[in-house]
């Protein structure tokens, strides 16, 4: 389990998966991270973009798709960028499941121009 945060202290229930990992004998690894660690300065774990320590983490755990799913939630791009690692890797869309936290505002359209004058 990748979880990430701009700060360690919004890490939620980061106490209970520490333990559950621990307790697991294995099964579950549990990896926090912060992306902003200048503001962090206790903060020892893993750092970067989700999705960049998400690619590192596939490539050292040996996630195979064929008896993995993964489950995405938070920032609209980082979700988006994270399907297309899973996607790129072999995953199968119906084992990427997401949560977007927020929906990106669109850019309105520019007004048609109106019609030249004779």
């Amino acid at each position: 389990m990748l979880q990430a945060a701009s700060r360690s202290h919004e890490l939620g229930y980061q106490q209970e998966l520490e333990a559950a990992a621990k307790e697991s004998g294995g099964w579950l690894r549990y990896i926090p991270l912060v992306s902003r660690p200048w503001e962090d300065a206790g903060w020892k774990g893993e750092v970067g973009r989700a999705e960049d320590v998400l690619r590192k983490h596939l490539d050292e755990s040996g996630f195979d798709p064929r008896n993995s799913t993964a489950y995405l939630c938070g920032h609209p791009m980082m979700i988006e960028n994270g399907k297309g690692i899973l996607l790129r890797r072999g995953f199968d869309r119906e084992n990427v499941h997401v949560e977007v936290y927020w929906m990106p505002k669109k850019e309105k359209a520019p007004a048609p121009a109106a019609p030249a004058s004779p």
